[in-house]
């Protein structure tokens, strides 16, 4: 993510790392949560447009899921129906965002993502 790092990961050369083992790497902690949050969004938004169509809608609604358990670590205090309600919203505005500026839109969605289950929208 331009502007937005994370740790170097390194795997064994000629691996071809799958699209939801990266997000599990990216969600595997919890620091840096802005960071993390907007990679996921870019990492599903990248996916979802190689995905075999036939599969698409169920790894998105996998790597979804994975990202609402990763927030429900995050903010323990979220219900369980909370987040699941934030995962439509989430996924909608994916929906929304093109190519060019993912990931300026990827974090200007995690952040507001951050903000409303810290409840301050």
């Amino acid at each position: 993510m331009d502007g937005y790092p994370l740790p170097q990961f390194v795997v064994a050369e000629n691996f071809n790392l799958g699209k939801s083992d990266e997000l599990g790497l990216i969600l595997s902690v919890h620091d840096m949560p802005h960071n993390r949050l907007a990679a996921a969004f870019k990492v599903i938004k990248l996916a979802s447009e190689s995905d075999p169509s036939d599969r698409v809608e169920i790894l998105r609604e996998f790597r979804m899921r994975m990202v609402c358990e990763w927030l429900r670590w995050l903010a323990p205090v979220a219900s369980a129906d909370a987040v699941s309600a934030m995962a439509g919203y989430m996924s909608e505005r994916l929906d929304g965002t093109a190519a060019v500026g993912l990931d300026h839109a990827s974090a200007e969605l995690a952040a507001d993502v951050l903000a409303r289950l810290s409840g301050n929208r």
